[in-house]
């Protein structure tokens, strides 16, 4: 028997519908989130099939809810004014945007053949998806002296020690280094995500 690909369709919306003017009509802040909060847990199982880039997914949401302040990461990693908080629902809503695509597949991107074995049944990942899963992976791999400082404290201390390094270091030079070596490459990660969210209006 051969498989054929069919678009999903569902007939009630995994995600039901929200704008920006019923997200105002709520009384306060703390519903707003909760609101938005509620939107991206109920696509965790659509981000993947793995079910350890869901786990991640889950774990990324509830940090940036629970703790993380996107003005002090924007300060910090970018050094720009504080946002007002119109704009900060701004950029949540067009991110749940961003998620949401991630986890579509628009029917004339889909490839159709013939499915004689499960991986012929993969579609190519949208860049939204790839850069969503990029992050899940990015936030399991991040130390937890790094992931847990809410403050990004680290980054400026990280970036300084990239400045002040000179530009042909030694190996004795740089097992003089006071931080881990891999930390540079998490300060970039950071520094280019924090670029693609000023670039789209986004919070990821």
């Amino acid at each position: 028997m051969i498989a054929r690909q069919i678009p999903l369709i569902l007939k009630s919306p995994i995600n039901s519908p929200v704008s920006m003017a019923y997200l105002w009509s709520l009384s306060d802040d703390k519903k707003r989130l909760a609101c938005l909060y509620k939107r991206f847990y109920r696509l965790r199982n659509l981000i993947d099939h793995d079910r350890r880039n869901v786990s991640r997914y889950k774990e990324l949401i509830r940090w940036k809810f629970a703790k993380e302040n996107y003005n002090t990461r924007r300060s910090v990693i970018l050094g720009k004014p504080e946002e007002p908080i119109s704009e900060i629902f701004t950029r949540i809503f067009n991110t749940l945007t961003f998620v949401h695509n991630s986890t579509v597949i628009l029917p004339e991107n889909m490839i159709d053949k013939k499915a004689y074995f499960y991986k012929d049944t993969r579609q190519n990942h949208r860049i939204e998806k790839q850069i969503i899963l990029t992050i899940c992976r990015m936030q399991y791999v991040t130390p937890n002296e790094l992931k847990y400082r809410s403050d990004f404290s680290w980054f400026p201390e990280v970036r300084k020690e990239i400045e002040d390094f000179p530009e042909n270091a030694t190996k004795r030079q740089m097992a003089k280094s006071t931080s881990n070596p891999s930390y540079i490459g998490f300060a970039d990660y950071q520094k280019n995500l924090m670029l693609l969210n000023e670039m789209y209006k986004l919070c990821l």
